[in-house]
């Protein structure tokens, strides 16, 4: 009976965590969606939005053009894992370019602080 109990204990609480899925985001330099929204290829967010909500697991698209970077450029605020990295990568085959000029920062376009 107490083996049906903490059997019955766990299972519930297991089902209490909230699990969250790998999904694929999309960014334009001229992208102004909600992170929500930008899962569809014809309504991209902005590469700060991404920064700020991609998750352990996520792939993020980025559309070609030239990205005008005045803070940073790819610089997550979370991280990902060694079974789950979070990845930025071109859309297909697209050019992506960051440009810095008239910019106060001088340091990075990418930012990659691993913690695997």
């Amino acid at each position: 009976m107490k083996i049906l109990l903490l059997l019955s204990l766990v299972i519930f609480l297991l089902s209490a965590v909230p699990v969250s899925q790998a999904a694929d985001y999309y960014v334009s330099p001229t992208g102004t969606v909600l992170w929500s929204s930008c899962t569809n290829i014809a309504s991209p967010c902005s590469i700060s939005t991404a920064n700020a909500n991609v998750q352990a697991g996520d792939t993020v698209y980025l559309r070609g053009g030239t990205y005008l970077i005045s803070s940073s450029g790819i610089d997550p605020k979370n991280t990902g894992t060694e079974a789950n990295p979070i990845t930025f990568t071109n859309y297909n085959g697209e050019n992506v370019i960051f440009n810095y000029t008239g910019s106060s920062i001088s340091d990075y376009a990418v930012n990659l602080n691993s913690e695997c």
